[in-house]
């Protein structure tokens, strides 16, 4: 039995490419060794544009575009329903999930069954879609596992199995201060915003400007507009300018080459953490931090998920599984010796 994932990926979905009729994606896809793989795309799952609902269905649009016109952030305090620009779930029988963005007077369709974003909107999270298609299915808001594993990818993200263990070994928390080194598409980004909360600030940096846009693009998407995120396009081997952060992650090829940039901006008993694909790397940064007054208590961990089959009685583990994606090396920050 294979560990099985099918989507249909909305290219619109992260505030990238425009939509067409036939603008989505479906295909099945799994992980195997650490890797995500996907079927051939199709035409399934293409959303309808045309929107021509006539009179009651106008009328039923302009009531929810009033009732959903407003910030994300602001909605913050009405978690449970479902709203207009939300990226969601639609969830078979099965179990396999579709992702999607709900919009006002437009349609989802997967094999077949039609769904009406006006049916959705303002409904309570995991709603059944409605009885006369071939298919039901429930809806939810997508989770981060969902977006790093069915979204377009513009930069390899951090899989969900490597982020928890990144806020739960830097032990980010919320109010903190993080600098971000490398922000690839924003997913971890997102993950960073949600952990330091509105009390905290995350400062981002990455030197590619396709990689910033995509960044800001997947933020915009998903919090709105986020004060408290500074988001740089700038190379940090050519230095930082922050200073007293309580926490540095770094996803960078050769961190060891960046050891003063961080050292600079940690506060004393500041965490960096850095996310590495090879051995040799990681090698390479703890001959590095071993060898660095400014760094103590180096670790470094890897992850391994594996889903379990449970049907009844009956329960075993998957045959694939998310093994090795990277490593994460950690280290506190020091003071300088006094005497």
């Amino acid at each position: 039995v294979l560990w099985e994932f099918v989507h249909v990926i909305d290219f619109g979905l992260l505030g990238g490419a425009e939509e067409t009729e036939a603008g989505s994606a479906t295909g099945l896809g799994f992980f195997l060794g650490g890797t995500w793989h996907s079927g051939a795309r199709g035409s399934e799952g293409a959303e309808s544009r045309d929107g021509k609902a006539g009179s009651q269905g106008a009328v039923a649009r302009a009531r929810i575009e009033k009732r959903t016109r407003f910030d994300k952030r602001a909605r913050m305090g009405e978690r449970g329903t479902l709203a207009d620009g939300d990226t969601v779930i639609c969830v078979d029988a099965r179990g396999r999930s579709y992702l999607k963005t709900l919009r006002v007077g437009h349609q989802m369709t997967i094999r077949g069954s039609v769904l009406a974003a006006d049916d959705l909107v303002g409904r309570p999270e995991g709603t059944l879609t409605r009885r006369g298609q071939p298919e039901r299915f429930r809806v939810f808001t997508a989770t981060y596992a969902d977006l790093v594993t069915q979204a377009p990818r513009r930069a390899e993200p951090i899989f969900p199995k490597d982020a928890g263990l990144i806020l739960t070994r830097a032990d980010i928390r919320p109010g903190d201060t993080v600098v971000e080194m490398g922000a690839g598409a924003g997913m971890l980004s997102l993950v960073l915003l949600r952990a330091v909360g509105s009390n905290g600030h995350l400062v981002s940096y990455e030197r590619r400007e396709e990689h910033a846009r995509a960044a800001r693009q997947t933020v915009g998407a998903q919090l709105g507009d986020v004060p408290n995120w500074t988001l740089k396009v700038a190379d940090v081997s050519d230095g930082v300018c922050e200073t007293g952060a309580d926490r540095v992650v770094a996803d960078l090829p050769e961190p060891h080459k960046v050891l003063d940039p961080i050292a600079g901006c940690l506060r004393p008993g500041g965490i960096v953490a850095c996310f590495l694909p090879t051995v040799g790397q990681v090698a390479d940064l703890r001959t590095a931090l071993a060898s660095d007054d400014r760094f103590a208590c180096e670790q470094t961990w890897e992850a391994f998920e594996r889903g379990w089959h449970v049907a009844g009685q009956s329960a075993r583990p998957e045959h694939r599984m998310v093994a090795h994606t990277g490593f994460l090396s950690f280290a506190r920050r020091v003071p300088k010796a006094s005497g």
